[in-house]
């Protein structure tokens, strides 16, 4: 989806950051997870309980990492804005209108 940078006016697709959606990091904090729960066959201590709450964490990130990076960016790529709006949007329509801007695709 198309998204308008309200700081630099960059009009096109947003980026990810380096830690969310990146479904290759994702994988890993996923792989991370399991292997940590692999390795720790029973729960007898404390330190046993941290590293299973670590695990079940690291998978959750993962996912959430996995999921987010099937959405859109959000991340302007030209100046880094973290606050990108759909052009479809009243607001994007009307920035758009007052800079006098061109729209790719259309």
């Amino acid at each position: 989806m198309i998204k308008l940078c309200s700081r630099c006016l960059y009009i096109g697709p947003g980026r990810h950051g380096l830690f969310s959606g990146n479904k290759y990091i994702g994988s890993g904090q996923i792989l991370l997870g399991v292997a940590l729960i692999a390795t720790n066959y029973s729960i007898l201590s404390w330190t046993d309980i941290v590293i299973l709450v670590i695990a079940i964490f690291s998978i959750i990130v993962g996912i959430l990492n996995i999921r987010d990076s099937r959405q859109p960016g959000k991340i302007c790529p030209r100046c880094s804005n973290m606050l990108m709006i759909d052009i479809d949007t009243e607001e994007a329509q009307q920035i758009i209108k007052a800079n006098n801007l061109t729209v790719p695709g259309s």
